[in-house]
């Protein structure tokens, strides 16, 4: 039996599959400073992880492990772009299980 991915793994996965196949990619990866883990951002916390672009769709991912929780930040700005809003857009919060629902769309 496999260990389960960790969030770490998945996002390199999913960035992976997206670039395979001619996406654009953008993804903000924390760094270790004096204070601990930090990831550099200005203005409201909790943008989704993945964002990526092609042919006029856009996909923005918020990305967790299986069990990882939805903070309520993260949560806002999901709710805060409408699919409707986005050209053929996709928002979702995606785990590891959703690896055939990120390869269909890519």
């Amino acid at each position: 039996m496999s260990l389960p991915m960790s969030e770490e793994e998945f996002t390199a996965w999913t960035i992976q599959l997206f670039q395979v196949h001619g996406w654009l990619v953008h993804h903000d990866r924390p760094a270790r400073t004096g204070k601990g883990w930090r990831t550099a951002v200005q203005g409201d916390a909790g943008f989704p992880d993945i964002v990526a672009v092609k042919a006029g769709s856009v996909v923005f991912a918020e990305l967790k492990s299986e069990e990882g929780k939805v903070r309520p930040e993260q949560q806002r700005w999901l709710s805060a772009i409408s699919p409707d809003r986005v050209y053929k857009g996709r928002v979702a919060v995606y785990r590891p299980s959703d690896r055939p629902r990120l390869e269909a769309i890519a």
